[in-house]
């Protein structure tokens, strides 16, 4: 940050720190084996780290700005059914709780009192309190490819490309060649979801369609006609577009 100053001021400190729930590996190079208690431990140590960092950075130069980054993982409830209901907000509990502490420096109740439950004690030293509280994030970053569907039998478990395993389907959406469902209005939600929970400018950092692409020669060179790629890109813009103009979304890009 010394070295960018001046030059660089948005940065984030972990990238889709929520991985820890469903990619530990990735998240921390952590058994994916790894229990509940060693990844909500790792987690803290994580968060603890990354406020740390929100104040470093507001020092070294005061026109930094300093983000969280959230695995876009948003989702539908099955049905209107209150047992489905449960399960998608448990679901989206489980998902969005780091984003929670680096925005609003604390843990939420719902998650200590799983933590309760499970009799996981964390790591936590003098200061800590004070650490989570004075280095929030200033703004709320994500990457956004697709919408889950969870109900009351979700689990969560991540499967491949094919991203989590939640135990339904979305009838209403196409799937692109990966089996991502592709949901440009989703983004649109999301947007508004992420803004009315933190009140926090928010940026779309990820997003674009992955696809089995073919090489197709014309005139001696190879090039590969993905006007479904353009459709898509386009699709998503217009819904950032309304979330900007319609709904008054500040997102910052």
């Amino acid at each position: 940050m010394e070295h960018f100053k001046g030059r660089v001021n948005y940065w984030l400190t972990f990238n889709e720190i929520n991985v820890m729930s469903t990619m530990p590996w990735n998240a921390g190079g952590i058994s994916l084996d790894a229990d509940q208690k060693t990844k909500d431990i790792a987690a803290y140590n994580q968060l603890i780290a990354s406020a740390k960092v929100v104040k470093i950075a507001h020092e070294i130069d005061a026109n930094n700005k300093i983000g969280a980054m959230y695995c876009g993982h948003f989702s539908y409830a099955n049905s209107a059914s209150p047992d489905d209901v449960q399960g998608n907000n448990n679901f989206q509990d489980k998902m969005i709780y780091y984003i929670d502490v680096q925005s609003r420096g604390y843990y939420p109740n719902y998650k200590l009192k799983e933590l309760e439950r499970l009799n996981i004690n964390l790591p936590k030293q003098t200061g800590d309190d004070e650490i989570l509280r004075d280095g929030t994030v200033d703004f709320i970053s994500f990457s956004y490819y697709m919408t889950h569907v969870c109900g009351s039998k979700t689990k969560g478990i991540f499967k491949g490309l094919n991203g989590l395993e939640t135990g339904y389907k979305n009838p209403y959406l196409e799937k692109s060649d990966w089996g991502w469902e592709i949901d440009p209005k989703g983004l649109r939600i999301a947007l508004n979801f992420l803004y009315d929970r933190y009140q926090k400018p928010v940026m779309v950092v990820e997003n674009g369609l992955g696809a089995e692409d073919n090489l197709i020669k014309k005139q001696g060179h190879y090039t590969v006609e993905d006007d479904y790629r353009i459709d898509y890109l386009r699709k998503h813009l217009l819904e950032i577009e309304k979330a900007i103009n319609i709904d008054g979304v500040p997102v910052m890009g």
